[in-house]
């Protein structure tokens, strides 16, 4: 392509906007543009920029390097290590899905949040203890792994994965979830056990299209009410907490086939429970349940095979 008909490329982008509040009159910065650009996402913007470098004898290569932290994809990415800078930014921004698990990372780069494209991240077993802001700019992902790893906080920003359907974030150190968790309103599987976790954020019940919730070994005392409002729920798993009681919403939860909350402290369960009319398994053992209660527990969901010992 001639750079008369680069530049007038250029020149549409401006018109339209893409660079911002510029005036067509002002000198190109030419690294800026070429980034705003490479950023971008879109395969054509991808493949100007690399056309304007060449016009101007840019050097393209170090600008990619800069921008997407290359040697960390190069180094950690299987299939694109021998390829070129270009190649590999192709693959970078039109991959739908990277795993990234047992690679013994400590940390992730800024740079992950401009993988626009990415549907599945798979991060489970490395050392990760934060996560970068920029994360929440994954707006087409629906799948997430983070499972085994040291993180003992999210940033708000994961609030922002609208299209996130599946989340693992078992065996961290996490004691709370951001306030704004309520969120992710696309979530059908959520895994949270084996954190720090002593209380839920009542944005939870924000979660409608949930459909299994592992809250498995962790340090909950009680439930928020909102709990009752996630009506589309078919599993909770709840054992090994420090659970005391229920909030009577639980019967709300009209889905919900299988309920385990064995290893905690209850001693009594609500009358609401009996609306549990699809409840198949409910799990109670080691707590302290008196004899006559769970005569009663019994009685009031007749159909659903409940365990004490």
């Amino acid at each position: 392509m001639d750079i008369s008909k680069i530049n007038k490329i250029m020149k549409k982008r401006l018109n339209e906007g893409f660079f911002g509040n510029i005036q067509e009159e002002e000198e190109f910065d030419i690294k800026s543009k070429l980034t705003s650009l490479l950023k971008s996402g879109t395969p054509d913007n991808i493949e100007l920029a690399i056309m304007v470098a060449q016009g101007q004898e840019f050097d393209i290569d170090s600008l990619i390097e800069e921008i997407f932290d290359l040697k960390f994809w190069m180094k950690n990415l299987d299939g694109i290590s021998k390829t070129s800078k270009v190649e590999a930014l192709r693959f970078l921004r039109s991959t739908t899905r990277v795993n990234l698990s047992g690679k013994l990372l400590s940390g992730l780069p800024e740079s992950i949040g401009n993988l626009h494209s990415l549907q599945w991240l798979d991060l489970f077993d490395n050392n990760l203890s934060s996560l970068p802001e920029s994360f929440g700019n994954l707006q087409n992902l629906e799948e997430l792994n983070l499972s085994t790893n040291n993180l003992s906080n999210l940033p708000e920003s994961i609030c922002n994965l609208h299209h996130l359907k599946k989340l693992d974030l078992s065996g961290n150190n996490l004691s709370s979830l951001p306030e704004s968790f309520g969120n992710l309103q696309k979530l059908e599987e959520l895994t949270l056990g084996y954190n720090s976790l002593s209380h839920l954020p009542e944005s939870i019940g924000n979660l409608q299209n949930l459909k299994s919730l592992n809250l498995n070994h962790n340090s909950l005392s009680h439930l928020p009410e909102s709990i009752g409002n996630l009506q589309n729920l078919k599993e909770l798993f709840l054992y090994k907490n420090k659970i005391n009681s229920l909030p009577e919403s639980i019967g709300n939860l009209q889905n919900l086939k299988r309920l385990h909350l064995f290893d905690n402290n209850l001693s009594s369960l609500p009358e609401s429970i009996s609306n549990l009319h699809n409840l198949e398994r409910l799990s109670l053992q080691d707590n302290p349940i008196p004899l006559s209660e769970q005569r009663r527990i019994k009685s009031i969901i007749p159909n659903c095979y409940v365990q004490f010992k």
